[in-house]
């Protein structure tokens, strides 16, 4: 996550193109598909670990349009005392990584 704070300026377009696609960093608040939306709503640390995929580092991208509960732009509000009091969202495409909902989403 070097330069992450600078991304905008400081990557070249194809690392951005590799970490967005990859990690969900780096990412313009653009439609990726047909159907996955990335989001300038960004991760905090959950009150927990989830079984079903890895917690993403803090500050990661949001991606919507994974899942139904999200309706293609919001957090999933589920369970705030496990999940987070903001909801949670998937950070990687391939749903393998989730994070807690920042106060800013």
């Amino acid at each position: 996550q070097e330069g992450l704070a600078k991304w905008q300026l400081g990557w070249s377009g194809s690392k951005k193109k590799f970490c967005c696609k990859s990690h969900g960093l780096g990412c313009s608040n653009t439609t990726t598909d047909h159907k996955t939306k990335i989001s300038n709503c960004t991760t905090v640390k959950p009150p927990r670990r989830a079984w079903f995929a890895a917690t993403a580092p803090e500050g990661s991208r949001c991606l919507f349009g994974l899942d139904d509960r999200d309706e293609n732009g919001h957090c999933i509000i589920d369970n705030p005392e496990m999940n987070g009091v903001n909801g949670w969202c998937w950070t990687r495409a391939d749903k393998s990584e989730w994070g807690a909902c920042s106060k800013q989403c």
